[in-house]
């Protein structure tokens, strides 16, 4: 009797592809549940340099006179440098804690954005993996069916 000469090929294909959906999906899920944990609970996701920030006012007013400021282009020469201490007149407490008040803000609402952002991740891994683990699973189960039954004539 003459059947398929390599049908275990695409088994092991089919099984492949299942198995790679599946996995994709499990870490999906997970990245998703960690994004919904953040939406809902922000400040339980700040690392340690921005909780220190976010915490702590003085720490706040510190990270913020040692940043960097900007520097502003003349022409096209080249960067016009000018001192830092003339530049950056010293702010009241309330212009600080309008400044640590608005950095809070803005840090919350960034882990609620990157929350967001991992559970539309995961509803695509599901759109994506989950038709193609069903249209694999079926074909495996019939080439196993088909192997089975050639098994069975052939003794």
């Amino acid at each position: 009797m003459v059947s398929n000469s390599k049908p275990w090929i695409a088994t092991i294909y089919y099984y492949l592809i299942s198995s790679i959906c599946v996995i994709t999906m499990i870490f999906g899920g997970i990245q998703g549940l960690q994004g919904l944990y953040s939406m809902l609970d922000p400040e339980s996701n700040l690392n340690e340099y921005e909780w220190q920030n976010y915490a702590d006012i003085d720490q706040f007013k510190r990270m913020d006179s040692e940043t960097p400021k900007r520097i502003s282009r003349t022409g096209e020469s080249g960067p016009e440098i000018k001192d830092s201490q003339t530049a950056q007149p010293e702010l009241t407490d309330q212009q600080w804690q309008q400044r640590w008040d608005k950095y809070r803000a803005n840090l919350l609402r960034a882990k609620e954005l990157t929350g967001r952002r991992q559970l539309v991740y995961m509803l695509i891994a599901a759109i994506i993996c989950l038709p193609l683990f069903v249209l694999h699973w079926r074909f495996a189960r019939r080439s196993t069916m088909v192997q089975s039954s050639d098994n069975s004539v052939d003794k």
